[in-house]
């Protein structure tokens, strides 16, 4: 097909299918600003654009349904940004947003999705600063990390069919006040609204299980959050490994609304102000025979603090950042072996006090350890000192009865001698 390339489209046959991919628009779209792209071109079906497609310069663009996906970068600037492009219509039919696709056009305004949108790329809105409001499709399903990050939103509203919502979906979103999240998700991702300042309500699902690191640093405004399930298990849920100790303090002290009305707000104290759970210190880990042993300090109480705990908790660390319970101590006992380690796999610890069965304190520094059992697999034969014949007078002695006459201290040298071995096992053991 053969089209002047000064006022037409210029089409590329798709495979012979009889559907046709646009790889340049009309000069006439440039000149108002406005491209509304057809489902079909001379009876042919419009079902893709190239990614190469020339968009410069347009203030409103509509994307028939014929069109599966957007390309990855197909509107993308540089992190300059472009006041330019203002309105898009992705008409029902889009099925994706690619990577990048409308990243840093600061002037983009208006945005309508598609009814049967299931996946919003990486960045795709990223730095999309005059982006207030966008409304999310029931039928999407995942929303690719940075998807929305440095955008406008004043607010988010997760639809129940999204299953995943990648690490800084919505990080330094300065304008962000409220979100909902979907019930369809499990996990709140790393740095997913951190920095998102002026963040004041969040509705969390009692779906949700674990929270990533730095989820909600910086989100100093978050005063309300409204959960979907019990106190118990929002416990559990802040607790660590659910929760990551790092960058979430916020939700350790900010009011929480649950299910049946009730709340608990941190701002009541709820025990005397001179107790507290310590923060265990001066974790360390060394190899032994039996394993990795891990030793560790509680500080001493100051003034009228009286720590508060029963037991401690032994944490390692996997390798997705997450955290997965090996054991416990009584309070009192400053070490744990980790018999469960393989030779020359690494392996990073914390340790944190527990109050109730439930209620924790601050997390200990990590502790990363490389186990070595090399020391300990020494063949026997070669640590067997070579044998030596006992002269004569000491076989004498090694025949004669050993005497378990009385001493004046009431027990027999030789008993008392075992006795003091075995207190220093139980010493060095304890």
């Amino acid at each position: 097909m053969v089209r002047n390339t000064e006022t037409a489209f210029v089409p590329n046959l798709r495979g012979g299918d009889g559907t046709i991919e646009i790889t340049r628009l009309p000069n006439d779209y440039f000149n108002t600003g406005i491209a509304d792209i057809p489902a079909t071109i001379d009876g042919q079906k419009v079902t893709a654009l190239d990614k190469d497609l020339f968009v410069s310069g347009l203030s409103e663009v509509t994307v028939p349904g014929t069109v599966a996906a957007i390309p990855d970068y197909l509107f993308r600037l540089d992190n300059q940004g472009s006041d330019g492009l203002k309105k898009v219509v992705l008409k029902d039919g889009v099925k994706k947003i690619g990577r990048e696709s409308f990243a840093f056009q600061v002037g983009l305004s208006s945005v309508t999705l598609s009814n049967e949108l299931t996946e919003i790329g990486g960045s795709a809105f990223q730095g999309c600063t005059a982006l207030a409001r966008i409304d999310l499709p029931s039928s999407l399903t995942t929303i690719g990390g940075s998807a929305f990050m440095s955008s406008g939103l004043t607010a988010v509203v997760l639809p129940d069919s999204v299953r995943e919502v990648g690490a800084q979906a919505f990080r330094n979103c300065s304008k962000l006040q409220s979100v909902t999240l979907s019930s369809g998700m499990t996990t709140i991702s790393a740095r997913l609204f951190e920095n998102a300042d002026k963040l004041t309500t969040v509705t969390i699902p009692a779906s949700i299980q674990s929270i990533g690191e730095d989820a909600f640093n910086g989100c100093d405004g978050l005063k309300t959050i409204y959960f979907g399930g019990t106190q118990a298990q929002w416990n559990e849920l802040t607790s660590y490994p659910n929760m990551a100790s790092q960058g979430n303090e916020i939700l350790k002290i900010v009011k929480v609304i649950f299910a049946n009305g009730e709340s608990s707000d941190p701002s009541t104290p709820t025990e005397p102000e001179d107790s507290a759970i310590p923060v265990p210190v001066d974790l360390t880990a060394e190899n032994t025979v039996d394993g990795v042993k891990l030793s560790w300090s509680i500080p001493l109480e100051v003034g009228d603090v009286k720590w508060e705990y029963e037991e401690l908790v032994v944490v390692r660390e996997l390798a997705n950042g997450t955290g997965s319970e090996i054991g416990r101590t009584s309070r009192g006992v400053y070490s744990y072996l980790d018999k469960d380690v393989k030779d020359g796999e690494s392996y990073t610890y914390i340790v944190c006090a527990l109050k109730d069965g439930v209620e924790s304190g601050g997390f200990s520094k990590t502790v990363t350890i490389t186990y070595d059992a090399k020391p300990f697999t020494t063949p026997v034969s070669a640590r067997r000192p070579s044998a030596i014949q006992p002269s004569a007078s000491a076989i004498r002695r090694m025949a004669a009865p050993i005497s378990l006459a009385s001493t004046s201290s009431g027990s027999p040298p030789a008993l008392r001698a075992c006795g003091s071995i075995s207190s220093s096992l139980e010493r060095w053991t304890s």
